[in-house]
């Protein structure tokens, strides 16, 4: 059990040297958000995206089964029911880890500790918006309640670069060999 702990938390180290490589990549290619010496265009989040709620499923509710269901920490159980085919991208809604974005697997289920990107502008590619919005580091738009909660309306003013479709895509390519490793890793992190 040791051996498989010691492993479990290499794989959690081996996840975050990944999201730190995407977001490497991301600076380099695009600069910071906060200051875009690059003089990217940028745009309210309102105008780009619809942000709904997931569906309520509770944890005894929950049915096992092969679908992950994603709340507002990730991966919160698994489900024999999905709600989406397709990957999404999934916030966090409430708690300690509201505003962290996640891309989920295909045929997953969404609870309502999380929100979801509904709708989508065609100037953003899934994959740049999903980091894009790491970057917009969006829980520092939470409430200062006792329970820290996001909402549409919290984080629709805040606005995200907006390069060119050719360099979005350029972005994806690059990251996207990455993202195979961050699914490989939690899939070897959930079988141990």
């Amino acid at each position: 059990l040791d051996a498989a702990d010691a492993l479990r938390a290499k794989r959690r180290r081996a996840l975050a040297k990944l999201d730190t490589l995407t977001q490497a990549i991301f600076i380099d290619m695009f600069g910071d958000p906060r200051t875009n010496t690059r003089n990217i265009p940028s745009q309210p989040l309102g105008e780009l995206v619809k942000l709904r709620s997931g569906d309520s499923l509770t944890a005894s509710a929950m049915t096992d089964g092969p679908y992950r269901v994603y709340g507002g920490n990730g991966v919160s159980g698994l489900h024999n029911a999905y709600m989406f085919d397709g990957p999404q991208i999934a916030i966090g809604r409430v708690g300690v880890y509201c505003g962290c974005v996640h891309v989920t697997e295909p045929r997953s289920w969404i609870t309502d500790n999380a929100l979801y990107i509904s709708e989508m502008s065609q100037s953003l590619s899934a994959g740049y918006l999903a980091a894009a919005l790491k970057e917009a580091a969006l829980n520092q738009y939470a409430n200062q309640a006792a329970q820290p909660l996001i909402s549409g309306s919290r984080v629709y003013p805040v606005s995200i670069l907006v390069p060119p479709m050719p360099d979005q895509l350029r972005f994806e390519r690059a990251t996207g060999s990455t993202a195979q490793l961050q699914r490989r890793a939690m899939a070897s992190g959930e079988a141990l």
